[in-house]
């Protein structure tokens, strides 16, 4: 039976989707019958799926024993927020002399409603949309490319963590900071602030920890090296 077009697709987003939202715990097995039963396809695409997700860091495949979700370190905290404070920061560098004064005034619209909302949950559109304005406008293509490869521990890092409190209105507060750079046309500082607020938002990250990594590490680690 020939397959829908964009299956693969749309299997890989799903599976991805769930290992980044935690509903497929670190270390958890992949089965690919159990995964093709649930999104009612093949085990060809969930295969594939497995491949790409496994080359993007999010799935561990081990010889004869099968496919994993990869389990969280504390280290890729550090190693990934180390790549986005060079990248991020060298992007806001070069964004602060070319962004439009347009956009400039569409963000400082967004702050200034922000400001009464901060206190919210959930409510983080200008926080966000300032990185995707500073990746447009002071990004390049590897940068773009590189920082995307990451979006997805990214996410799996922040859901695997508590927000601590008060930590909505520090994260707007340093955002804030970057925009004001920006607005100033003010290069240097522009790349300070955004690694100071990467920094800080790693340093809360790793504060809030909820689950003893070094645990499940320990699990893992009885798992790899069983039989060998």
């Amino acid at each position: 039976m020939a397959r829908r077009p964009g299956v693969a697709l749309e299997v890989y987003r799903s599976i991805k989707e769930k290992i980044c939202e935690l509903e497929l715990e670190p270390g958890e097995p992949l089965i690919e019958g159990k995964l093709a039963e649930e999104l009612s396809t093949s085990r060809t695409p969930v295969r594939e799926a497995l491949l790409k997700l496994a080359s993007e860091g999010l799935v561990t495949l081990i010889p004869g024993r099968g496919a994993f979700v990869t389990p969280i370190r504390l280290q890729d905290l550090d190693e990934v927020f180390t790549v986005r404070e060079a990248l991020e920061g060298i992007a806001a560098r070069k964004a602060a002399t070319r962004m439009p004064d347009e956009v400039l005034n569409t963000l400082r619209t967004r702050f200034e409603e922000m400001a009464e909302m901060v206190r919210q949950p959930g409510n983080k559109d200008a926080v966000d949309e300032i990185h995707d304005v500073i990746l447009t406008f002071g990004g390049n293509n590897l940068i773009r490319d590189i920082l995307k490869g990451l979006q997805g521990p990214i996410r799996r890092l922040q859901n695997y963590a508590i927000v601590l409190h008060g930590r909505e209105e520090q994260s707007f507060y340093e955002h804030r900071l970057i925009f004001e750079a920006l607005e100033n046309r003010d290069p240097a500082a522009a790349e300070s602030r955004m690694r100071e607020h990467l920094e800080s938002t790693k340093e809360s990250l790793a504060e809030s920890w909820v689950v003893d990594v070094g645990d499940r590490n320990e699990m893992w680690q009885r798992l790899t090296n069983h039989g060998e």
